[in-house]
C-alpha cells in the first residue's frame, strides 16, 4: 500500500479553493470598499494601529493588523452576521475575504474574540464624532438641529444565571424592567447621523449621561443648531442652563409633572437663560417637538436589532460598549458616505437590522 503525498493533496487542496473564492487581482469589489477606503482616511483609524503596533523583537506569530480586524468587525454588522464561528466560515467561501485581508488569511475564532476584547472605546468614539464632523465641515449649509434619546438593550446574562455584575435593572416603560445597560444617542434631526454616544450600567441616569456627554465634550454641534429636543427625562433647571450655554441651542424640553420644579419658562432665575428660551412661543416650541422627536426613533430600531436582537452577546459594561459603539459607527459610515446611494443605504441598513444574515447551514 502506497502512502499519500500531503504535499500533493494540499496543494489541489489550495487550488480548489482559490477557483472557488477567486483570486485579489481578480476581484473587486463596489458595495464596501468606499465605506471602508473612507474609514482609512480617518486620524482616529491611524491611533487605532499605533494602539497594537508590530513585534519589533520578530518572536512569536506575527499579529492581525488592527485596521483589518476593525473592518472585519464592520462587515459582521454590514451583513448582519450573529457569531463569530459563521462570520469565519461565510468568509472561508465567500470572495470578500480579500476585501478585508491583503493576504486572503482568515482569523480562527478565538482570535476574532480576543482581538474584540482588546479594543478600545475611546477611540471607536472618537471614530463616530470624527466621521460626523467631516460631513458637516464637508456640507456647512446643512441646516440640522439637535434630538436625543436614550433606549435600554439587555446583557447576555441575566441576575439568576451567570450573573453579569456591570449590568442593573432598567426601567423600561410602567411594568417592564431589562436586566442590561442603557445608551444615550444625540442625532442629527435631518440626517439621522449620530452626534455622540453614551452607554452606562449603573447608575444610567439620562441626565447624567447628557451633563457628562456635554461637559466633556462627547458630541457634535451641527454649524447651524438651532433647537435641542429631549423628553422630560431631562427636565430640570440644570439641564435648561447647560443646553443654553454649551450647547447655545434652544432647549424643547418635554414637561415632566413628577420632577420639573418649572411651571413656566418665565420663572427660571437667569435672565439671559429666561431671554433665550421666551424668543419662541409655547405653541411653536410644542410643534417643534412633534415634529422633530420621532426622529430618533428610527436609528434605535436599527441599533437595537442588528444581529441579535434586543440582546447583546457578550457580558460587561466595556464588551456591550464594544459591542453597541461597533454598530454605532457601522451606521455613521453609511450615512455619512456620499460615494453610495439612497438605494444602496436603505438595503445596507435593511441587511443590518438582521434581514439577510448568511448563516452557517
Amino acid at each position: 500500500m502506497t502512502t499519500p503525498n500531503c504535499s500533493k493533496i494540499r496543494s489541489a487542496l489550495l487550488e480548489r479553493l482559490k477557483n472557488r473564492v477567486g483570486s485579489p487581482k481578480k476581484f473587486k469589489d463596489t458595495e464596501f470598499a468606499p465605506l471602508f477606503k473612507a474609514l482609512g482616511h480617518l486620524r482616529s483609524t491611524a491611533m487605532l494601529l499605533a494602539k497594537f503596533p508590530k513585534k519589533k523583537d520578530g518572536r512569536g506569530r506575527p499579529p492581525y493588523n488592527s485596521f483589518e480586524m476593525l473592518k472585519l468587525f464592520l462587515f459582521q454588522v454590514f451583513k448582519g452576521i450573529g457569531q463569530n464561528s459563521d462570520l469565519c466560515w461565510f468568509l472561508q467561501h465567500s470572495k470578500l475575504r480579500w476585501l478585508i485581508f491583503k493576504d486572503g488569511k482568515i482569523p480562527s475564532e478565538s482570535s476574532v474574540s480576543r482581538y474584540f476584547n482588546r479594543f478600545d472605546n475611546n477611540i471607536l468614539d472618537l471614530m463616530i464624532r470624527e466621521l460626523a464632523r467631516n460631513y458637516f465641515q464637508q456640507n456647512p449649509a446643512v441646516a440640522e438641529d439637535i434630538v436625543g434619546d436614550g433606549t435600554d438593550f439587555a446583557t447576555a446574562a441575566n441576575k439568576w444565571n451567570h450573573k453579569d455584575p456591570d449590568a442593573a435593572w432598567q426601567v423600561k416603560g410602567k411594568y417592564s424592567r431589562i436586566w442590561g445597560y442603557r445608551s444615550v444617542n444625540l442625532l442629527s434631526t435631518r440626517t439621522t447621523i449620530v452626534l455622540g454616544v453614551c452607554v452606562r450600567g449603573k447608575n444610567a441616569d439620562e441626565a447624567c449621561m447628557v451633563a457628562e456627554m456635554q461637559d466633556q465634550g462627547k458630541y457634535v454641534r451641527p454649524p447651524k443648531a438651532r433647537y435641542f429636543i429631549y423628553d422630560s427625562k431631562v427636565d430640570s433647571e440644570d439641564m435648561y442652563t447647560r443646553i443654553s450655554h454649551d450647547a447655545k441651542c434652544i432647549p424643547v424640553i418635554g414637561y415632566n409633572p413628577r420632577n420639573s420644579r418649572i411651571r413656566r419658562y418665565e420663572d427660571l432665575p437667569a435672565d439671559n437663560i429666561r431671554k433665550k428660551l421666551c424668543c419662541i412661543s409655547d405653541d411653536e416650541r410644542r410643534q417643534v417637538y412633534k415634529r422633530l422627536r420621532p426622529r430618533s426613533e428610527g436609528p434605535y430600531g436599527i441599533f437595537k436589532k442588528i444581529m441579535s436582537g434586543y440582546r447583546s452577546n457578550v457580558v460587561g459594561e466595556k464588551k456591550n460598549t464594544t459591542w453597541y459603539l461597533l454598530r454605532v459607527l457601522a451606521y455613521n459610515l453609511i450615512m455619512t458616505s456620499e460615494n453610495i446611494g439612497e438605494t444602496r443605504k436603505k438595503d445596507l441598513l435593511y441587511y443590518m437590522a438582521g434581514h439577510g444574515g448568511k448563516k452557517r447551514p
